[in-house]
């Protein structure tokens, strides 16, 4: 029977409702705990993120200071010896015996300093074959601490490669 009254009777939930509401109310809990355990992470990896960052400027300057407290008559002469045994010609040319056919030089940047640096901007029509390059750069004697930089890999690949020269058959 219908109550017109004009005071609404009071309806009481029914064991669904509360069941939905129980449901409901566990998957906010359990996704406000995602949420706060995916932000303590994120903030734990950032801080791991800083840390990497100081020692790798902490060991650069270190290595910027020894660089430095060498005599400048000792750097001028070993920069004269890799001038005279690693030509750019002779760079060139090594790097091109180890390029496979699609793979170009774009640049090519030569830093003699206590050591020979490259910086090589290469391009390539198929990824797999600028992985090759790499591989053979890294088994190659005469190049050492490979370090593959920016790349694009979309489409034709355009990469950024540092090397340093270690010497012929080295």
């Amino acid at each position: 029977m219908r109550d017109f009254s004009s005071h609404p009777r009071r309806r009481w939930a029914t064991p669904v409702e509360w069941v939905l509401l129980g449901a409901g109310s566990l998957v906010l809990l359990v996704s406000a705990w995602s949420a706060f355990s995916a932000w303590r992470e994120g903030a734990r990896v950032r801080a791991g993120l800083v840390q990497a960052r100081g020692e790798a400027q902490a060991a650069q300057a270190r290595a910027q200071g020894l660089d430095d407290r060498r005599d400048p008559a000792q750097l001028m002469s070993v920069q004269a010896l890799l001038t005279a045994e690693a030509p750019p010609s002779r760079i060139v040319s090594e790097l091109a015996a180890l390029m496979p056919g699609d793979v170009r030089l774009e640049s090519l940047r030569l830093v003699y300093g206590g050591r020979l640096q490259l910086e090589m901007r290469v391009s390539a029509r198929a990824a797999t074959s600028y992985d090759l390059f790499l591989d053979r750069l890294e088994r190659s004697p005469s190049f050492a601490e490979v370090l593959p930089g920016d790349e694009n890999r979309e489409g034709e690949v355009h990469a950024l490669v540092r090397a340093v020269w270690r010497g012929a058959g080295a």
